[in-house]
C-alpha cells in the first residue's frame, strides 16, 4: 500500500461545496457522541462496536426523525452521515474511515495499547484517546465513496463491493463532488479518497496497490587519485576540478570588502 496526499485547485464555489460537507461530517459525528454520552449518563455500556445503539437502528433514528428537522442537510451527500457510523458491509466490522467514524474512535479508545518504556500503567491504556466534540475549523475531513448500494469499503481492506476511484491526470471526477483540479497529476486507482483541509487549503489523500520495483546492484569498483591541481581523477577517465581557485577568490573578496564596511556613507 502507499498513500499520497495532494492540494486541490478549487474555486470559490467548491471550497463553500467541500466546507459544507465537512460541517455536515462534523455534526453528524457529534450528534452520536453526544447519544453515546446521554446512554452513558442513564446507565447503559454502549460496547465499540455500537452493539446497544444497533449501528443500522442508528441510521433510522437519524434519516427518518433527525434529518427532517434540518432542510440544509438535503443539499448535501448522503454519504457523508452514513460514515459517520459504523458499516455493515463486512462481516468483520470494518468501518469506512478513522477521523469520522465513532464507532472505531471508541473502539480505540477501549483497545489496550503498549505504553513507552519506563512508564507505569496507572490504568487502562487505549490506543486512542476519548472521543471529544469536534470543532470547526480543526481537522475538517469527510470522505468521498462511488458506491451507490450502500457497500462500504475500507481503505486497508482489498474486498471491493463497488466501482472503484480513478484519478488520472490532473482533473478528476470525484463522487457527488463533480470535477477539481490538483496541483500534480496523478495516475492511481483507489477505494476510498479523504478531503481534509489545512490552513484553509484543501487537500486529496488515498491509498492504493503499489507493487516496488527492484533495483539491481552494481558491484564496479573504480579507482580514484586525490591530486593537488585537480580534486580527483577517477580509473575511468573522469576528472574532478580543485575548489581551490575558489576558495582564493572568496579570500580575495572577503579582503576588498573589509574597507567597505568600515566606511561610512
Amino acid at each position: 500500500m502507499k498513500s499520497i496526499r495532494t492540494k486541490l485547485k478549487l474555486n470559490n464555489k467548491q471550497k463553500t461545496l467541500f466546507a459544507q460537507h465537512a460541517g455536515y461530517s462534523r455534526w453528524c459525528y457529534n450528534w452520536g457522541l453526544s447519544l453515546w454520552n446521554a446512554a452513558y449518563r442513564d446507565g447503559y455500556k454502549p460496547n465499540p462496536s455500537f452493539g446497544m445503539l444497533r449501528k443500522r437502528k442508528l441510521r433510522e433514528v437519524f434519516t427518518n426523525h433527525t434529518k427532517p428537522l434540518y432542510p440544509w442537510m438535503k443539499n448535501l451527500s448522503s454519504k457523508v452521515y452514513q460514515y459517520a457510523f459504523p458499516s455493515e458491509c463486512f462481516p468483520t466490522g470494518c468501518y469506512a474511515n478513522a477521523n469520522i467514524n465513532l464507532g472505531e474512535a471508541f473502539k480505540r479508545f477501549f483497545s489496550c495499547g503498549m505504553l513507552p518504556y519506563g512508564m507505569l500503567r496507572k490504568r487502562k491504556q487505549g490506543l486512542g484517546k476519548r472521543p471529544r466534540f469536534k470543532k470547526k475549523g480543526r481537522s475538517d475531513s469527510f470522505p468521498s465513496e462511488c458506491f451507490p448500494t450502500g457497500c462500504y469499503a475500507n481503505a486497508n481492506t482489498i474486498d471491493n463491493c463497488g466501482k472503484p476511484i480513478e484519478l488520472n491526470g490532473w482533473s478528476h471526477k470525484l463522487p457527488f463532488l463533480g470535477i477539481v483540479k490538483t496541483y500534480e497529476s496523478i495516475e492511481v486507482t483507489t477505494q476510498k479518497i479523504t478531503i481534509s483541509r489545512q490552513a484553509g487549503d484543501w487537500y486529496l489523500s488515498c491509498s492504493y496497490e503499489f507493487t516496488p520495483t527492484a533495483t539491481s546492484k552494481t558491484t564496479e569498483v573504480v579507482g580514484v587519485d586525490l591530486g593537488i591541481k585537480t580534486l580527483a581523477t577517477l580509473s575511468t577517465g573522469e576528472v574532478f576540478k580543485s575548489v581551490l581557485p575558489y576558495k582564493k577568490a572568496q579570500n580575495k573578496l572577503a579582503k576588498l570588502q573589509r574597507p567597505r564596511m568600515r566606511s561610512i556613507n
